[in-house]
C-alpha cells in the first residue's frame, strides 16, 4: 500500500476512523460507515481489511464493556445467524439480491418507524432466532446485517448494547473472514491493507470514550434507531 498520496492516506485514516468512532459510541456501523468510502479511495481495502478492521474495534468494545455482555442473547441470535447465512447463500445463488435487498431494507424502515413508536417486540428466545436470521440473510445479501441485531436491543443502557453487540459482531466477523480465507479471497495483501487502517481504529476508538459518554446520558436509542435507518436507506439507494 506504499502507492498511497498523502491525500488518499489521509481520507483512509479519518473513513476508518470514523466507522471506529461511530461503532466504540454506539456499538455498530464501523463497516457500514467505511466500507462505502474505503472502496471509493482504493477498492483493496474491501472487504477483507475493512472486515478486520472492523473486528479490531469489536475486540476493543468487548474488553471495554466486557462486564455487560450477555452471553446467553448473543448465543440465541448466533444460533439464529448460522441457517440465515445459509439461506442468503441460497438466495444469492438462486434468486435475485437486488429485490431482496430492497425487501429487508424496507423491513428495518418498518422496525425502525415502529420502534419509534413504542412498538417493540418481547426480547425471547424466538425474537433473537429471528434477528439472527435476518440479520444472516440481511448480511450475505447485502453485507449489511447489524441493523436487525441493534434493533432488538435497542431499549437497552449503553453499556450493555455495546458489549452485547460485541460478542455477536465477534462471531459474525470471524465467520465472514473464515468464509473468505476458506474462498481464496483473502491473503498476505489485505494483511498489509489492515495494517494502514489501524491507526484510524485507535484514533477513532479513543475517541469513543467521550461520544459514548454523551449517549449514554439518554440518547442510545435515538443513535440506534437513526443508524439503522440509515443503513437500510443506504440499502435501499443501492439497490435502485
Amino acid at each position: 500500500m506504499g502507492d498511497l498520496t498523502l491525500l488518499e492516506a489521509t481520507a483512509v485514516t479519518c473513513a476508518i476512523g470514523a466507522g471506529a468512532l461511530v461503532q466504540g459510541s454506539v456499538g455498530f456501523g464501523s463497516a457500514l460507515i467505511a466500507a462505502p468510502l474505503l472502496a471509493l479511495i482504493d477498492p483493496r481495502f474491501v472487504p477483507a481489511p475493512v472486515i478486520m478492521a472492523s473486528f479490531t474495534v469489536t475486540v476493543l468494545i468487548a474488553l471495554r464493556e466486557h462486564r455487560r455482555l450477555n452471553l446467553r442473547d448473543v448465543g440465541w441470535v448466533v444460533v439464529g445467524r448460522i441457517p440465515g447465512t445459509i439461506l442468503g447463500v441460497g438466495a444469492l445463488l438462486f434468486l435475485a439480491p437486488r429485490p431482496l435487498g430492497l425487501l429487508f431494507a424496507l423491513l428495518v424502515i418498518v422496525a425502525v418507524v415502529l420502534l419509534a413508536f413504542g412498538r417493540a417486540p418481547p426480547r425471547n428466545r424466538l425474537t433473537l432466532l429471528a434477528a439472527g436470521l435476518v440479520s444472516g440473510v440481511m448480511g450475505t445479501v447485502t453485507s449489511v446485517g447489524g441493523p436487525p441485531v441493534a434493533l432488538m436491543f435497542h431499549d437497552a443502557a449503553g453499556p450493555t448494547l455495546r458489549g452485547t453487540l460485541s460478542g455477536y459482531f465477534l462471531l459474525s466477523a470471524l465467520i465472514s473472514l473464515g468464509g473468505l480465507l476458506l474462498a481464496g479471497l483473502m491473503g498476505v495483501d489485505d494483511v498489509v491493507a489492515y495494517l494502514v487502517l489501524v491507526p484510524g481504529v485507535v484514533v477513532g476508538f479513543a475517541l469513543s470514550h467521550r461520544t459514548r459518554a454523551y449517549l449514554d446520558r439518554g440518547y442510545t436509542r435515538v443513535a440506534v434507531l437513526a443508524l439503522s435507518a440509515v443503513a437500510a436507506v443506504g440499502v435501499v439507494f443501492k439497490n435502485l
